[in-house]
C-alpha cells in the first residue's frame, strides 16, 4: 500500500458521469472517481452493484450508455480502433480464474501478448523480458509447466505476470483472492502492493476480501445501487455514518 497521506500530482483516469442500463434496469447510475498515478483503489460493494461492470466499461469491453472515461488525458469513447488499441495496452486486467491459456505453457502464456503487441521487438529480448517479469512474481522456476500444472495461488500468479509483460501503467483485478486459503490471500495481497511499487502502476482492486483490501488499497469506493456512496479511506470509513459502508468494511 502507498502512503496514505502523499499528494498525488497526476491523474492517471478520470471517470465521470458514467452511465449504463441492462433491461431497463441501470447499473451504473452517475459514477464519477479519479485513480491517481502510484495509488490503489478498491471498489466494494454487495453483488449486483455495478462493480463488474463499471472495470469492463474502462477497459472498453462494455460501452457505457453516458459519460467519460478519461486515460491519461484521452477520452476513451473519442479514439478510433487503432488508438483505443494503443491506450488499452496502459492497462492490464488480471481477471478473478486468471484466464490462462491451458494448451500453451507459463511462459507460451507470457509470449503470447508480446508477439501480438510489441511485434518488432527481438526474440531475446522478448526472452529476457519473460523471465524477468516470472522472476518478479516467483514464477520463473515454473516456466515450462501448463497451468493445470500450478496451484490456483500460482495460476494468479501467472495470471498477473502475463499481464505485467506488457508494462501497463494501470491494472484492473477482479476478486484476485476469490478461491484462494486465507495464507494464499496473504500472499497475493502482499504481491499487488510490490508490484505497485516494483512496476510504478495504479490499480483498482474490485474484491469482497476485506483483508486483501485494507491491505492494498490507499483509498476505497463504496457502491451501492450503482452509485457511489462513500469515497475515502478505511479508517475514515470504517467509522461512516451509513451502516451498509461500516457492514461491509467490517472485518469478519
Amino acid at each position: 500500500m502507498n502512503n496514505n497521506n502523499q499528494a498525488y500530482n497526476t491523474t492517471a483516469l478520470e471517470v465521470l458521469n458514467l452511465n449504463k442500463t441492462f433491461d431497463g434496469i441501470k447499473i451504473l447510475d452517475d459514477v464519477s472517481f479519479t485513480l491517481h498515478r502510484n495509488e490503489n483503489l478498491a471498489i466494494v460493494g454487495r453483488s449486483g452493484t455495478g462493480k463488474s461492470v463499471l472495470i469492463k466499461c474502462i477497459v472498453n469491453l462494455i460501452e457505457p450508455d453516458s459519460g467519460t472515461i478519461n486515460l491519461f488525458g484521452k477520452i476513451l469513447t473519442d479514439l478510433n480502433e487503432d488508438e483505443l488499441n494503443v491506450a488499452r495496452q496502459n492497462i492490464g486486467f488480471l481477471f478473478q480464474g486468471a484466464a490462462l491459456y491451458d494448451s500453451m505453457t507459463i511462459e507460451e502464456n507470457l509470449l503470447f501478448p508480446l508477439v501480438r503487441n510489441k511485434k518488432d521487438m527481438a526474440v531475446s529480448d522478448r526472452n529476457r523480458l519473460i523471465d524477468h517479469t516470472l522472476e518478479s512474481v516467483g514464477l520463473i522456476d515454473f516456466k515450462s509447466k501448463y497451468p493445470s500444472e500450478l496451484s490456483g495461488g500460482m495460476q494468479k500468479r501467472a495470471g498477473l505476470a502475463r499481464t505485467l509483460v506488457l508494462a501497463p501503467q494501470i491494472i484492473l483485478y477482479d476478486e484476485p483472492t476469490t478461491g484462494l486459503d486465507a495464507a494464499t490471500s496473504a500472499e497475493i495481497s502482499d504481491l499487488i502492493v510490490e508490484v505497485s511499487s516494483k512496476f510504478d502502476t495504479s490499480a483498482i482492486i474490485v474484491s469482497h476480501d476485506i483483508n486483501c483490501i485494507t491491505k492494498t488499497a490507499d483509498r476505497i469506493i463504496v457502491l451501492d445501487k450503482g452509485r457511489v456512496l462513500a469515497d475515502d479511506v478505511y479508517a475514515q470509513l470504517i467509522n461512516h455514518s451509513s451502516e451498509l459502508v461500516r457492514n461491509l468494511l467490517r472485518k469478519k
